[in-house]
């Protein structure tokens, strides 16, 4: 009998020691990607400490942009920040954004995903370090950073004033998308680290990957009051529709510092993957997922009005 016991032990001690050496070298490899990636980001993103705020204030105003990927929210993060209207940026994005700012600001992380153990720990501190010196605190939340954020409590103690920003070409937006996944190229700061390769399936899988957020997004309008931007219609003159959607005068608004960015074969990407999506027979599902953008944009649209009177 004693010695079945000391079998299972031996076992048990065994697995413990297989488990916790795979994840110290889980927690390499990640910590590797991680600092691979930081790496890449130029110092001129807003992430970079030197945005931090040493002497905040209290905060006397809350924005928070809510988008997805390539839709032009780090282009009007740009221009409020320029405007002094906070340092806004993707602060609850998992990949880097929020394993950087939880590292830097001392909040407890979790061994493996280096993620914050308490999103609300890490809301307060973020409220701490990119509160600007007139009182305001912004933010750029992408879809899929909503869990985190409502995690964070920072919409429950504070009262936002949210900007949704979506993009009516989703095909165009998903081709975008493919690219700067590829390139990990996210703004004209950055420079690509190889070339895109065209897929039709890859760049579809993104136009649904892009569905199903702006989807979140939606269920997440339902709670909130907010105002509507469209990049087709602010792409020409971002600043213009900031001075629009925030009532600010147009004397008091800044040129963008980012340029849009211009990839040489986004157009050849969009014509071969009409081709093939006749090809493969996938036209009738692309136009169906176009609808329901359509009707998403519309009931966005109409909610938003219906709520401002």
């Amino acid at each position: 009998m004693e010695a079945w016991v000391d079998n299972v032990v031996n076992m048990i001690n065994k697995f413990n020691d297989q488990f916790i050496e795979l994840g110290i070298r889980a927690r390499g490899i990640i910590s590797s990607r991680l600092h691979h990636d930081v790496r890449a980001i130029p110092s001129t993103d807003f992430i970079d400490a030197q945005f931090d705020v040493s002497s905040p204030s209290p905060p006397r105003r809350f924005l928070a942009i809510i988008s997805t990927p390539r839709s032009g929210s780090t282009l009007i993060c740009d221009i409020l920040q320029q405007m002094k209207l906070g340092i806004p940026h993707e602060y609850f994005q998992h990949a880097q954004y929020a394993k950087v700012c939880a590292a830097r600001w001392n909040v407890p992380i979790h061994f493996i995903s280096r993620l914050p153990k308490n999103w609300q720990q890490y809301g307060n501190e973020l409220i701490n370090h990119r509160t600007t010196e007139n009182g305001i605190f912004s933010l750029n939340a992408h879809a899929t950073h909503l869990h985190s954020f409502l995690s964070s409590n920072l919409w429950k103690n504070n009262n936002f004033e949210y900007i949704i920003i979506i993009r009516r070409d989703i095909i165009s937006q998903a081709i975008s998308y493919a690219i700067a996944t590829q390139e990990m190229s996210w703004s004209s700061q950055y420079t690509p680290r190889t070339i895109a390769k065209y897929s039709f399936f890859y760049i579809l899988r993104k136009a649904r990957e892009l569905a199903r957020q702006y989807e979140m997004i939606l269920r997440f309008s339902n709670s909130i009051t907010y105002k509507v931007m469209v990049y087709e219609d602010f792409a020409g003159d971002p600043s213009d529709s900031v001075s629009t959607t925030l009532g600010i005068s147009f004397s008091n608004v800044s040129t963008p510092k980012l340029q849009k960015q211009v990839s040489s074969y986004k157009e050849d990407f969009s014509t071969r993957f009409w081709e093939d999506a006749d090809r493969y027979d996938y036209v009738d599902t692309i136009n169906s997922l176009l609808e329901r953008h359509v009707q998403i944009e519309r009931s966005l649209k109409t909610t938003a009005l219906r709520r401002e009177q």
